[in-house]
């Protein structure tokens, strides 16, 4: 059995204010992002709970870090039972759902196109970073679900 060890974020703000992690010329989202997976193997993303990562977003994740490393992302809170604001989802499905966007809503609630259109828009964002590494590894990710596998 291999454990692998990484923290909660690679821009937690105790870890970027404390000085003593980050060498003093990364100061980018992007260098830090690089420098962190030089020293983990892998991250958990915790703003996938709060906010539905955006394919672009995840796919220059991808693009930084090595090929081995591994995006732990957090499920969307939606999926795991907690209200949800719609102002947190995608436009097209603001509109068709139709509510105040700071109406709290929760899965169970939502007409079955709109859970639909919901789990359609998360997966190709998450996707890109939790399907490197992980799927090589056989650990079950986003990827199992986005590509039919």
């Amino acid at each position: 059995m291999m454990i692998l060890v990484g923290t909660a974020s690679w821009a937690d703000k105790s870890l970027v204010d404390s000085g003593k992690f980050y060498p003093p010329d990364v100061t980018s989202p992007e260098a830090r992002l690089r420098y962190y997976a030089s020293q983990f193997p892998l991250v958990e993303v915790d703003s996938s709970y709060y906010a539905m990562p955006l394919p672009a977003t995840t796919q220059q994740w991808a693009e930084r870090t090595p090929d081995h490393f591994i995006f732990n992302v957090k499920a969307f809170r939606l999926f795991t039972g907690h209200q949800t604001q719609p102002r947190v989802f995608p436009k097209d499905i603001q509109e068709t759902l139709g509510l105040p966007v700071t109406q709290n809503v929760y899965y169970r609630d939502l007409p079955e196109e709109v859970q639909k259109g919901v789990v359609g828009s998360v997966l190709p964002g998450a996707g890109a970073a939790a399907c490197r590494g992980q799927a090589r590894r056989g650990a079950f990710s986003v990827c199992a679900l986005d590509d039919g596998g």
